[in-house]
């Protein structure tokens, strides 16, 4: 009699890995203990794999997401299984209702291009790779549209625009039109700068990449191998991946400054007040356009810089033609000034010097945001910046995943992201034989200037003109040219 019940009860078997099971169980896998069995309980039945196969039909393995098998399930008889608590089947509903909603792979189970991080250069290797037919999976944090659309190129632009205004209107007379008693509103002024970000919001939103054919979600996202990332609490599969997470502002080891509350190039646009003394700490292009506007507004700005001349990364005729802007419109220079300590708003200088100010901003720089991203997991190298290795392609140390920065430095400036999200995407989707086919070295690298801020020199090219940008141009010099052209552009 025992003998023909022990025939009838199933033997164990050995369960396989889900899909959707990421290594180390690190994004809340919830599982349900009992008599030697471990069961998924924060996986929809929707996201299982196999969950809507017909009979006879195999549901694809991970692919490199699952870790070791897990431990046996007791295919027990239905009477002898423990039975689960409705506290238990109520936090399990729940859990998997809070969890944000991942979307389904495509038929095979693998993205075509996961990209991790939704800014200029996300935004615009998702649009190209969809664009050409493949797979597009887009994970975002936060909100899609990066430091583009919410703290950089967009706000800036608009203040850049309404401090213009004033120096248009304080310099009509010189072609007779006269105007008296200009007055700052500076509410009034925000007031403009955010109408403008709500103006290109739609363009960067989920719903405006949902119509391009891109997936989106907005989670947090760790590559876990060299071809999978956890996404939430979901572990997907791809086949080529880009690296677009943007950067945050650098805040440098200054005594007693982090205590001061210092503004940066992303806080600044969260003013109510003008600041009626204002003191930037850096002489890049970030401090210059914010310190310009600043002036023009009304403000009393001070540029410091450490080093001998402002923008360092560019020409020294157009840093010249730069800082004699800055004087004209009131702001005033400081080159190769260090500043050694903060006190409250007051920053002191070498030699014991102090400006006394209302606020500080800091605009010396940003520092690459690839933290918690899994990449040692993923095969991708760094430097000692943290920024991550990439060749003149900008493909990392792992063939199968791109970084949106070229070899040299970040890309800091809207057209250069703009191009290594094509570039990147192009290569990833259209690479023949795994060898990429657009190269990121013949980008140029404008910097943004200001609407009649300086005089442009005349180039053997054409007529004296007033860019908004200038533009190094790689491209050899035409026949019989007596120099190099330098073009303009729009910032």
């Amino acid at each position: 009699m025992l003998d023909r019940l022990s025939r009838r009860i199933p033997r164990k078997r050995e369960a396989r890995p889900l899909e959707g099971q990421c290594r180390g169980g690190g994004a809340g896998v919830g599982s349900a203990s009992g008599r030697g069995r471990t069961l998924r309980t924060d996986v929809p039945r929707d996201r299982v794999p196999g969950a809507g196969l017909r009979a006879g039909q195999r549901p694809l393995r991970g692919g490199g997401c699952g870790v070791a098998d897990p431990p046996a399930v007791d295919a027990q008889p239905p009477w002898h299984r423990p039975r689960t608590s409705w506290g238990a089947l109520v936090s399990t509903v729940l859990t998997a209702a809070a969890a944000p909603a991942v979307p389904v792979a495509p038929q095979g189970g693998v993205w075509d291009l996961l990209v991790v991080g939704g800014g200029t250069a996300g935004l615009v290797g998702a649009w190209t790779a969809a664009s050409l037919g493949a797979s597009v999976l887009m994970v975002e944090r936060d909100r899609p549209g990066g430091d583009c659309l919410w703290t950089g190129c967009v706000p800036s632009k608009a203040l850049i625009a309404a401090a213009s205004a004033v120096v248009d209107a304080r310099g009509g007379a010189r072609l007779g039109v006269h105007v008296a008693g200009v007055r700052v509103a500076f509410d009034e002024v925000m007031a403009h700068v955010r109408s403008a970000i709500a103006t290109i919001e739609p363009v960067d939103s989920a719903e405006a990449l949902r119509t391009a054919g891109v997936a989106y979600a907005s989670v947090t996202a760790r590559f876990v191998r060299p071809d999978s990332a956890e996404i939430g609490a979901v572990c997907v599969r791809f086949r080529q991946a880009l690296i677009a997470t943007g950067s945050d502002p650098a805040v440098p080891p200054i005594p007693e400054l982090a205590e001061a509350d210092p503004l940066t190039g992303d806080s600044v646009w969260d003013l109510a007040e003008r600041p009626d003394r204002l003191v930037i700490l850096g002489g890049g292009s970030i401090g210059c356009e914010l310190g310009q506007s600043f002036a023009r507004l009304g403000s009393t700005a001070t540029v410091i810089e450490v080093l001998e001349r402002l923008m360092v990364n560019e020409d020294p005729d157009a840093a010249r033609l730069v800082t004699e802007s800055l004087n004209r419109d009131g702001a005033r220079v400081l080159t190769r000034t260090p500043v050694t300590a903060a006190d409250g708003a007051d920053v002191v200088l070498a030699y014991g010097r102090r400006l006394t100010a209302d606020r500080v901003l800091v605009a010396v720089g940003r520092r690459s945001d690839t933290r918690d991203l899994g990449l040692d997991a993923a095969s991708v190298a760094t430097d000692s910046r943290g920024l991550v290795t990439a060749d003149a392609h900008l493909r990392t140390t792992n063939r199968r995943i791109w970084a949106a920065r070229g070899p040299h430095r970040p890309s800091a400036v809207h057209p250069r992201r703009w191009r290594a999200g094509s570039t990147t995407a192009t290569n990833a989707v259209l690479g023949c034989a795994g060898r990429p086919i657009c190269s990121f070295l013949a980008s140029p690298s404008p910097t943004p200037r200001w609407p009649r801020s300086a005089p442009a020199p005349a180039t053997p090219c054409g007529p004296t003109s007033t860019p908004t940008s200038t533009v190094r141009s790689l491209r050899p010099k035409p026949t019989g040219s007596a120099g190099w052209c330098s073009t303009g552009a729009a910032g």
